[in-house]
């Protein structure tokens, strides 16, 4: 009886034993496989994302002459590569050319540091560049030694003002946004001794709600906030 459990017990471990053998032999014959078609996907998720970037930058051109100096540092903008929106709007207008005059504008030119040479201000004009309150994305470009260069980039303006004070010889730069009926934002920029960067910020207040009307205040209420671009 004993030697009959002895026998049953070794074919028990030896079947167990057969099996992990026979599974560790199929999971190695099936590893690669399934690496290879994820591999695969992987190669053809990235064709499919790089045939989208070609294709929305091959059918970008720029034919306004008061944009061409600036195309080549405006195409850089992340809302050519990065807004879901803007693709499907292209896509949906396979027949139509794409010109920069569509997306910006030479809004003002200005010489910023007295030295006779005009400072070349960019605004937003088209979609996937402005959001619903008007405010949309604002470049200062520069000619150094006959290169335009970007000194200073906004994400969301809806109005600039050069303002009287200087900072390392430049006029400094107010930029305002509307953030919603009644509210918006006033930053300050200044130069650096390179490029413009953002120094002071302020909440705005001119309409306030009152007994279920809009009233406009005489004067704006203004809340200096810690600035966050």
């Amino acid at each position: 009886m004993r030697r009959y459990f002895l026998y049953l017990t070794v074919a028990i471990l030896a079947f167990s034993l057969g099996i992990l053998i026979a599974f560790n032999l199929y999971w190695k014959a099936e590893t690669p496989t399934l690496q290879v078609q994820l591999n695969e996907q992987t190669q053809w998720q990235n064709v499919i994302e790089n045939s989208q970037i070609q294709t929305v930058n091959e059918r970008l051109t720029c034919n306004d002459k008061s944009l061409q100096p600036f195309w080549n540092e405006l195409k850089k903008s992340e809302q050519f590569n990065n807004l879901d929106e803007f693709y499907q709007w292209l896509n949906g207008q396979k027949d139509k050319p794409h010109d920069c005059s569509e997306f910006f504008r030479v809004s003002k030119e200005v010489d910023l540091n007295d030295d006779n040479e005009k400072e070349i201000f960019i605004a937003a004009s088209g979609i996937g560049f402005s959001d619903n309150a008007a405010n949309g994305v604002f470049y200062i470009f520069q000619n150094q030694q006959g290169i335009y260069k970007k000194i200073l980039f906004d994400e969301a303006s809806l109005s600039q003002e050069i303002l009287r004070t200087k900072t390392n010889g430049y006029f400094d730069i107010e930029l305002r946004d509307n953030d919603r009926l009644g509210e918006g934002s006033i930053n300050i920029y200044k130069f650096d001794g390179q490029k413009y960067k953002l120094k002071n910020c302020f909440t705005r207040i001119w309409k306030i709600f009152k007994d279920g009307d809009v009233k406009e205040l005489k004067k704006p209420l203004l809340t200096a906030n810690k600035c966050h671009k």
